[in-house]
């Protein structure tokens, strides 16, 4: 077949009711809201979600609220890649020419956090050869900084960047490889 299985058009007016609305009540534990399974080779981009946006939208497009202020333990985005050598990214970001407002991660945090890592974590057991950051900055002239760390006007005690180099007595906690003359 050709056609799409569910076609689903809201027409030209101001509509303001869910086209697909699912509720999980309170007892349904055991539910899953939408379930795929591919056994596909999918060439098709955007086999399990595809947007095309051409309005110029003013809300979220996926949104999260704990509106119950529940103290949740499950994770929000969980994957697992499988243990098959893949060479496809796990998050594929590409800012255009024309898109020099935006953010790719943009967080804001007004909780005492005191979880180790409670911006990322990384935890590694495998002998890694690969950079873990890579940044390769290309011909265009770039005047802002990498890296940039401003603290305000609290009485922070943490430090700004912190090296623990424990057995790693073959590397360098920092190396510098300059063309120019200036390495301050």
């Amino acid at each position: 077949w050709t056609g799409n299985m569910i076609n689903l058009a809201t027409g030209g007016g101001n509509a303001s009711g869910n086209m697909i609305d699912l509720a999980i009540e309170s007892a349904a534990n055991d539910t899953q809201a939408i379930v795929v399974d591919n056994d596909s080779a999918s060439d098709q981009a955007g086999w399990f979600a595809n947007v095309d946006s051409a309005g110029i939208f003013t809300a979220s497009m996926i949104q999260f609220d704990d509106t119950g202020n529940a103290a949740w333990t499950g994770n929000l985005i969980d994957i697992d890649t499988g243990t098959a050598d893949s060479t496809g990214d796990i998050l594929n970001i590409n800012l255009e020419a024309g898109s020099t407002s935006n953010q790719v991660l943009a967080v804001t945090n007004a909780s005492v956090s005191d979880e180790a890592g409670w911006l990322m974590d990384v935890d590694t057991s495998a002998a890694w050869t690969g950079n873990m950051i890579d940044v390769d900055v290309a011909t265009a002239i770039s005047t802002a900084n990498v890296l940039d760390v401003t603290y305000a006007n609290a009485g922070h005690t943490g430090n700004a960047i912190d090296l623990n180099m424990g057995t790693n007595v073959a590397g360098m906690a920092i190396s510098v490889n300059s063309a120019g003359t200036g390495a301050a």
